[in-house]
């Protein structure tokens, strides 16, 4: 994200719209690996089926079983696209995070099933309670206003910007 947006900084005229243009592709794919790569990890966590993070699980999982991974992250990759094109609903990172962890740990419990047929014993609840899910949004929309408070303080502070500047920037990114 940050080279992205370093080169966008960087470009100039029709360079930075092709940039623009590829990290609307560029971003969901970061985020998809990312989200992979850390469900696999805890999954064994989330799952019950131990209470230590399997850190070499998400990479046996490529060598052991690559169709069913690259399967998995294409539809997380067309979800996340998908999502992001959603008007109002594109805009909350924790829906999206919500969507696509759920999306994975299905994709996940099909895929530990047909490897190890019975291992998971008992039902597994993916929709989470309403309660539960509004808290996920809640928090996940104030951890992104922090966020987006840090960066424009970092503006204020790199680009020396006058207090009238940094008010305008916050209303224009709040």
């Amino acid at each position: 994200m940050i080279l992205v947006g370093m080169m966008m900084e960087k470009g100039e005229g029709a360079a930075s719209g092709y940039v623009g243009c590829l990290s609307m592709i560029l971003m969901p794919v970061l985020q998809v690996a990312a989200m992979v790569v850390m469900l696999l990890t805890i999954a064994p966590i989330i799952f019950g089926f131990n209470e230590d993070a399997a850190w070499s699980f998400p990479w046996q999982l490529i060598t052991m079983a690559p169709g069913a991974f690259f399967k998995l992250a294409g539809v997380l990759i067309v979800a996340a696209i998908v999502l992001a094109f959603v008007p109002l609903l594109g805009q909350l990172q924790s829906l999206h995070t919500l969507v696509l962890g759920g999306i994975a740990l299905t994709f996940l419990l099909g895929i530990l099933e047909s490897a190890n047929p019975g291992v998971v014993n008992g039902r597994v609840d993916f929709i989470p309670g309403f309660w539960f899910s509004v808290g996920l949004i809640v928090i996940g929309g104030l951890m992104s206003w922090v966020g987006m408070m840090v960066a424009a303080l970092v503006v204020l502070i790199r680009k020396k910007i006058t207090r009238h500047q940094f008010r305008i920037y916050l209303t224009c990114f709040s």
